[in-house]
């Protein structure tokens, strides 16, 4: 259930455009005892969250039992939990703005019932904290459920930078003032990403230059000659560099001088597969089928975009780096597949790669070209740009590229 609370009356909502109300108990935001004692009776055993628009002092509230949860310095939400009842509790008038990540949009108690009603589960904290209980919620209980935490790992994994392209290629002197930067971006990439790779249910053991598999794990690579600079991460002294499954899928030719991969699974099952692809597969469906709401324009964006990062805190309620590792190495590999492929048919490079988004810079000259026979004439750059869109695999779907338009600014 979803409540809101002022000084006269308890609002519970429990959808869009439904509320109903009864009297706020004389006493209830003086005393959080009493507070949460009263949500906690007419919620049961399960989850409420509760939007209290007046500020509470919580002394006093783990004497009566309830425990509380971490709570970031200037964030409006709290955590209490007691006898297998959770509420989660915003006080909008303690939320201090670039503080914490806290959403304002989501101190709304619509809003939050409104994420209850798709997603199935309660908003709390952050959209990436929310998509984070989505998913644990999704596993529980089920077979199919990996490990979440890694704490006793980490210091076995070896050493993966975190996968960002970023470059700029003056080489090419592919911009000046006289020509026009063109912006693409890779729709919903960490969505795709998580809903195309495999990954490990357990723990990852080092496997020697020899492993059994290479659909998921770390690889450590000696890439052959010729390549860019740029499409290998951070190469050491000795030429090699660690990779994922998806950068290494590019280079079969390869030289493997170690890996990490999976432990076989605890059934006797393989020890990966795309554990997150239904999850993301329904996420993007709520989105396509709710593009009015308004939390599908910023919010779950945010949540699977915030849910990558979050794999990579200790204190987190799902801490798999490598998994965070797997799904920007895919990301990676799929702009580097696209880069390479412009540079094939058209001897350009982009003028810049941050993270999802590639900028090309219109060429001045296309010899390579010809008019296509049959056609009006057109210009070199309408040529190159029809090409560059092409094998950039430009799409309406999840995980094609999308023309952002021209970008004014230098690189």
């Amino acid at each position: 259930m979803i409540y809101e609370v002022d000084r006269q009356h308890t609002w519970v909502i429990p959808g869009p455009g439904m509320a109903s109300r009864w009297p706020t108990p004389a006493g209830a935001l003086a005393d959080p005892r009493f507070l949460l004692s009263t949500i906690a009776y007419r919620t049961g055993d399960g989850e409420a969250t509760v939007v209290l628009q007046a500020p509470v002092n919580w002394s006093g509230v783990e004497e009566c039992g309830w425990i509380a949860g971490k709570v970031e310095e200037g964030s409006a939400w709290r955590s209490f939990e007691k006898d297998g009842t959770r509420v989660n509790v915003c006080t909008p008038s303690e939320y201090r703005a670039g503080v914490t990540s806290d959403n304002p949009i989501m101190h709304d108690p619509y809003s939050l019932a409104s994420w209850l009603e798709h997603t199935g589960t309660h908003y709390y904290a952050t959209p990436g904290v929310g998509a984070v209980a989505n998913i644990r919620h999704r596993f529980d209980g089920s077979e199919a459920q990996p490990r979440w935490r890694l704490i006793d790992q980490t210091h076995m994994l070896p050493w993966v930078p975190p996968g960002r392209i970023e470059m700029l290629d003056w080489k090419t002197r592919g911009w000046h003032p006289n020509r026009i930067s063109h912006k693409w971006d890779l729709r919903a990439a960490f969505l795709a990403a998580m809903a195309a790779v495999e990954l490990p249910f357990r723990q990852l053991v080092n496997t020697g230059p020899t492993p059994e598999t290479r659909k998921c794990g770390y690889y450590r690579i000696r890439a052959p000659e010729g390549q860019p600079g740029w499409v290998l991460p951070h190469p050491d002294r000795q030429g090699t560099s660690w990779v994922c499954q998806a950068t290494l899928e590019r280079y079969p030719e390869a030289v493997i001088v170690d890996s990490w991969t999976p432990a076989a699974s605890l059934n006797g099952l393989p020890g990966h597969r795309r554990i997150l692809r239904q999850w993301a597969e329904d996420w993007r469906d709520m989105m396509a089928d709710n593009p009015e709401s308004v939390l599908a324009e910023r919010i779950w964006k945010d949540a699977y975009a915030q849910l990558v990062g979050l794999m990579n805190v200790q204190s987190g309620q799902i801490f798999r780096p490598d998994w965070r590792n797997m799904i920007i190495d895919h990301v990676r590999a799929s702009i580097a597949r696209r880069v390479l492929k412009v540079y094939v048919r058209t001897g350009h490079w982009p003028i810049r790669i941050n993270h999802d988004a590639v900028y090309y810079a219109t060429p001045v000259d296309l010899r390579a070209y010809t008019r296509p026979e049959g056609t009006e004439t057109i210009t070199p750059a309408e040529v190159w740009f029809a090409v560059t869109q092409e094998n950039l695999g430009v799409g309406p779907h999840i995980g094609n590229m999308r023309y952002e338009g021209i970008d004014r600014g230098k690189p």
